[in-house]
């Protein structure tokens, strides 16, 4: 194969997925989870400084985020650090969930 096949294939191959809009989508999530992370930390120290209970909620939805991120890039990484940290995040997950309902 020469060189101008190889680009037509690979511009073929990579139609419908330009690589700039893969990275502005992979973008927009590491964006959408910071802001998440925000929003957490704002309404749990609403939820301490009211003396609510403890914002069990707020914690699961977010770590339930990163152990998603975490076991995703395991798959595609194969890495065992990433494994590692997306199972603590999963195990908290459960106790603060088990924790949620059995403070309700």
């Amino acid at each position: 194969m020469n060189k101008e096949e190889i680009l037509a294939k690979s511009r073929s191959e990579n139609r419908e997925h330009d690589e700039r809009d893969m990275r502005i989508f992979d973008k927009s999530f590491y964006f959408a989870f910071l802001a998440m992370g925000v929003m957490a930390a704002v309404l749990s120290m609403s939820h301490l400084f009211n003396g609510d209970s403890p914002p069990y909620d707020i914690l699961i939805m977010l770590m339930s985020a990163a152990t998603g991120a975490y076991i995703y890039r395991f798959f595609k990484s194969h890495r065992l650090q990433e494994l590692l940290v997306g199972l603590i995040c999963l195990m908290n997950v459960v106790i603060w969930t088990v924790r949620f309902f059995i403070e309700l």
